[in-house]
C-alpha cells in the first residue's frame, strides 16, 4: 500500500520533453515531422573513415518508457572503441521529442503512428550516411523495428533485437508481468488506469526492468527521465501475431539474393519481461523462415543471452558484456 500511495503522488498528467544530459562525443538533432520535431541523438565514430573502411551505421529505438539516452552507454562503446556511428531515436512522447497531450498520446498514438516517427528516423539516417542502416529495437521498439521491415516501409542492413517483443506477440510479456507483480491490476485501478501504475515508483520499476544486482539508484535515475506517460494502443497493437519473418527477412539486404541474412536475437539471462522461452521461440521462428526462404543451413540468425542482465540488458550493470555482444556480430557485417 505505501507503494501505491507513493506511486499515486508521483502520477502527472503533462510530459514536457527532456534534455537528457549527453556526453561529449554524442550530439542531439531534430527530425521534422508533421506532428512536431523528434530527438536524434548521434554518436560520431572516434577516427575518421573513409569509402573502403566506413562501417555501417545503426540506428537504436527504444521501448516503452524509454527515451534516446537509454541507449548511450552501447552507444559509446560502439562509436569510440569499435568505430561504428551509432543513432538514437526518441519517439514522440518521449525524451526530448514533441509530446502530443495526455488524451491524445494514451488513446490516439498507434503502432501505426510509431512507425511513422520510426521510418521518419530511418531516412534522416539514410541522408546523413548514404547508405542503409542497421536497425536495432528493444522491447516494443524491437517489435516496431520488425513492424517497418515486415509493411515493406524500410529496408535494413542487419536487424537487431533486444529483448523484444517478439514477431507472435506480447501476450506471453503481460502474463510474465502479471506474474511479477500480482497487485498490477488492483494498482492501476487505484491509480484511476493512469498507464504509468505499474511502474509508478522505482523500486516496480526495479522490479520490472532490472536484475537484482543492479542498486536502486540505477531504477531511480532510469525513473526520472521516464515519460510521464505512456500510449496505451502502441504496444497494444503487437498483442497478438503482427508479422510474417519471411517479409520481414525479405527486407533485409542480403536475404533475397542469395546472401547470408544477418539477425541478431538478444537476451537478458535475468529478463522477468521477455523470458528466455519467448527469445528463443522467436530465434527458431527466424531460423525456419530463413530455412523456408533460402532453404540453406547458413540461416545467419544469432542468438546471444546476456549472463545476469534483466530486461533493460543495455542500462543494467551487465550493460558492457552486451555491447561487446552486439558489437562482435556488428564487426562481422
Amino acid at each position: 500500500m505505501a507503494t501505491a500511495l507513493a506511486g499515486l503522488f508521483s502520477l502527472r498528467w503533462t510530459n514536457p520533453p527532456t534534455l537528457h544530459p549527453l556526453p561529449d562525443h554524442i550530439s542531439r538533432s531534430y527530425v521534422s515531422t508533421p506532428g512536431g520535431p523528434l530527438e536524434l541523438l548521434y554518436a560520431s565514430p572516434s577516427q575518421k573513415s573513409n569509402a573502403e573502411n566506413k562501417k555501417y551505421p545503426v540506428l537504436f529505438v527504444h521501448g516503452g518508457y524509454g527515451r534516446a539516452t537509454v541507449w548511450l552507454e552501447w552507444m559509446t562503446v560502439l562509436s569510440q572503441k569499435h568505430n561504428f556511428p551509432c543513432y538514437a531515436i526518441s519517439l514522440r512522447g518521449h525524451g526530448a521529442s514533441y509530446d502530443p497531450g495526455y488524451f491524445s498520446t494514451l488513446f490516439s498514438t498507434t503502432t501505426a503512428a510509431m512507425m511513422d516517427d520510426l521510418v521518419a528516423a530511418i531516412h534522416e539516417v539514410e541522408i546523413r550516411e548514404g547508405q542503409k542502416c542497421i536497425l536495432a529495437g528493444h522491447s516494443a521498439g524491437g517489435g516496431m523495428v520488425q513492424g517497418v521491415l515486415d509493411q515493406n516501409l524500410a529496408v535494413a542492413r542487419a536487424l537487431v533485437l533486444v529483448a523484444a517483443i517478439p514477431n507472435f506477440g506480447s501476450m506471453g510479456i503481460y502474463s510474465n508481468w502479471f506474474r511479477l507483480d500480482p497487485w498490477f491490476l488492483v494498482r492501476s485501478c487505484f491509480h484511476l488506469q493512469h498507464p504509468r501504475s505499474p511502474l509508478s515508483h522505482p523500486s516496480l520499476v526495479h522490479r520490472a526492468f532490472f536484475s537484482a544486482e543492479c542498486p536502486m539508484s540505477v531504477a531511480e535515475d532510469f525513473s526520472h527521465w521516464m515519460p510521464k506517460y505512456e500510449s496505451v494502443r502502441w504496444p497494444g497493437g503487437m498483442a497478438s501475431r503482427f508479422v510474417d519473418v519471411h517479409r520481414v527477412l525479405a527486407n533485409i539486404l542480403g536475404g533475397g539474393d542469395g546472401g547470408r541474412i544477418k539477425v541478431l536475437i538478444m537476451a537478458g539471462e535475468k529478463d522477468k519481461m521477455v523470458s528466455l522461452d519467448l527469445v528463443t521461440q522467436t530465434a527458431a521462428e527466424y531460423r525456419q523462415g530463413v530455412s523456408e526462404s533460402k532453404g540453406s543451413e547458413d540461416r545467419g540468425i544469432e542468438m546471444t543471452i546476456t549472463p545476469g542482465a534483466g530486461h533493460h540488458l543495455q542500462n543494467d550493470v551487465q550493460r558492457d558484456e552486451g555491447a561487446e555482444q552486439l558489437a562482435a556480430f556488428l564487426e562481422r557485417l
